[in-house]
C-alpha cells in the first residue's frame, strides 16, 4: 500500500548492488514491479555513487529533490557523497541502534513502512 501511494506522485527507482535481473525477478514475484520505473543494478556499475549520479542525470533532477530509502549505513554515506538525503528503514536487517553513528546524517527513521509517508512531500 505504501509503494502504491508513493508511486502515484513520485518516480521510484532502485539503486542496488544486486543485478537488475534478479531484482526485477523479485519485484515481479512479489507483485511490486509496477511501482518502480527502473532498476540500477550491478551491471550498470558496482559503484553506487556512480549510479546515483546516473539517476540524477537520467531523470534530470537535483539531489535535494530525491530521497534515498535504505537500510544500511554504507548506503547513507554513499548517498551523502552525492548530496542525496537518506531515510533509514529500521524494519529491515538492522534496528535503530545500528544507525547511531549516522543519526545526524539522515532525514529520519521509518520503523514501519507507513512511516515513510511522513517524510515524502506530495
Amino acid at each position: 500500500n505504501v509503494l502504491k501511494i508513493l508511486s502515484e506522485k513520485n518516480i521510484l527507482v532502485i539503486n542496488t548492488s544486486a543485478t537488475s535481473a534478479s531484482t526485477k525477478e523479485y519485484l515481479l514475484e512479489q507483485k511490486l514491479d509496477l511501482f518502480f520505473d527502473k532498476v540500477y543494478g550491478l551491471e550498470i556499475s558496482k559503484d553506487k555513487i556512480r549510479k546515483f549520479k546516473q539517476i540524477l542525470e537520467d531523470y534530470k533532477v537535483k539531489a535535494e529533490d530525491v530521497i534515498f530509502i535504505t537500510d544500511t549505513v554504507g548506503d547513507v554515506l554513499e548517498a551523502k557523497q552525492c548530496s542525496i538525503p537518506s531515510l533509514v528503514v529500521t524494519y529491515g536487517y538492522q534496528d535503530r541502534n545500528y544507525f547511531e553513528s549516522i543519526k545526524n546524517e539522515v532525514l529520519g527513521f521509518a520503523d514501519k513502512p507507513e512511516d515513510i509517508l511522513n517524510f515524502i512531500k506530495n
